[in-house]
């Protein structure tokens, strides 16, 4: 079990998309060459946060394709 069993596939698809956005942002970060830099006060940063998003994105892709296949 994941903990995403219990959102609905469209709330899944909604935290896909935010999650790709973050992804975007943080290889934009890349991209400035402000990768490692610390953002605002409490923030994780992008090299840290990065590697979050891509956990729970793809935590969130296995429900959305374990649903498709059912």
């Amino acid at each position: 079990m994941s903990g995403l069993e219990a959102a609905s596939t469209a709330t899944l698809r909604v935290i896909a998309g935010n999650l790709r956005h973050g992804l975007d942002v943080v290889a934009a970060r890349i991209a400035a060459g402000t990768f490692h830099e610390v953002g605002p006060k409490g923030a994780a940063p992008p090299a840290q946060s990065g590697q979050l998003t891509l956990a729970l994105l793809d935590g969130v892709a296995a429900e959305l394709t374990r649903r498709e296949a059912s």
